[in-house]
Parts: structure tokens; C-alpha cells; sequence
């Protein structure tokens, strides 16, 4: 059947909720998938092509962080694929057992990660911001269309900055 971003985006506990409360958990839920599809992007933008929008500060910060890790930042990035993998792997273990290892499995692999130089502190943050986010959409299919949409604004923004992430978000709207 059609169905619409509102529906997907609905969790069955709504119906159980007050009006207002309701209302503000799909606000929060909303804002969730934003950040999930548009962070790692809109980052990644800023930190190679347009620096002077950042603050002198968070410049310094993300500078600082990077100080030893080898990769590029873009190639940092696509630590969302392995998140994506620990999820997975959370989901199909059965019980509790399979949330303990997506949350042991993203500690030791994130500071393993930064231990070893192949990923910043700060491009860990980012990683983990957009899985959190990832996690307040309710539908499972609308979480993978999430995942294709954040992959590909990525490779947007590693490639042309905020005007490849503009363009193609343009594109995906008029789609």
C-alpha cells in the first residue's frame, strides 16, 4: 500500500500518548532523522571545502584531532559503514545479548579506531551522532532508505562540498 513519510515516521506507542506528548516525540523523531541523513554530509562539506564557516575554535578542535590519523577525512566518513555493520549484527543476535554486543561492539571498535590512528575523535562523534539519530526512526525500511540517502549526500560532499550536497538534495526532492 502507499504510505507516506508521516506514517513510516509513526510508532505504534503514539496511539497510547497524549496529544502533546506524542507530538513532541515525533518532533524529536523528525529532528533524529535529519541528523542522522544530513550530518555526516553537511561535516564533512564544511571540514574540506568550506573551513572559514566553522569557528576558529572548532577548526582548531577538528585540527587537533586529526593531528595523526593517516586517512582522509572523507575516507574517516565511511565509518558509518561499519556502523551500520554493528547494527546488523546487534539485530540478528537474538535477546538481549544482541543490544550488548552493537554497544560494546561500537565502544571497543570506536576507541580501537582512535587508538590506532585511523579515525579522529571528532569523526567519531559525528559517527555516533548520526547512528543515535538513526535509531529514532521507528520503520526499519525507512532506516535503510536513511542509511542510502546519507551514503550517497556523503559522497556528494566529499566530492563538491555544499553545493554537491545542495544539488543532489535538490535531486532527491524533485525525485
Amino acid at each position: 500500500m502507499p504510505a507516506t513519510l508521516f506514517t513510516l515516521m509513526t510508532s505504534p506507542e503514539d496511539v497510547y500518548m497524549r496529544r502533546p506528548q506524542g507530538s513532541i516525540i515525533r518532533i524529536v523523531r523528525y529532528i533524529g532523522a535529519m541528523i542522522s541523513i544530513l550530518l555526516p554530509a553537511f561535516f564533512l562539506a564544511l571540514a574540506l571545502y568550506h573551513q572559514g564557516l566553522l569557528s576558529t575554535e572548532v577548526l582548531t578542535t577538528v585540527i587537533a584531532s586529526r593531528k595523526m590519523v593517516f586517512a582522509p577525512i572523507g575516507a574517516e566518513i565511511f565509518l558509518l559503514v561499519v556502523f551500520q555493520l554493528i547494527r546488523e549484527a546487534g539485530m540478528r543476535v537474538p535477546g538481549n545479548i544482541g543490544q550488548a554486543i552493537g554497544i560494546i561492539g561500537g565502544l571497543i571498535l570506536g576507541q580501537a579506531a582512535v587508538a590506532a590512528n585511523l579515525a579522529s575523535s571528532v569523526v567519531l562523534i559525528v559517527v555516533a551522532l548520526t547512528g543515535l539519530g538513526n535509531f529514532c526512526i521507528p520503520d526499519y525500511s525507512t532506516q535503510l532508505a536513511a542509511a542510502f540517502f546519507r551514503l550517497t549526500l556523503t559522497i556528494a560532499a566529499w566530492i563538491g562540498g555544499l553545493l554537491g550536497v545542495i544539488c543532489l538534495m535538490t535531486g532527491f526532492l524533485a525525485w
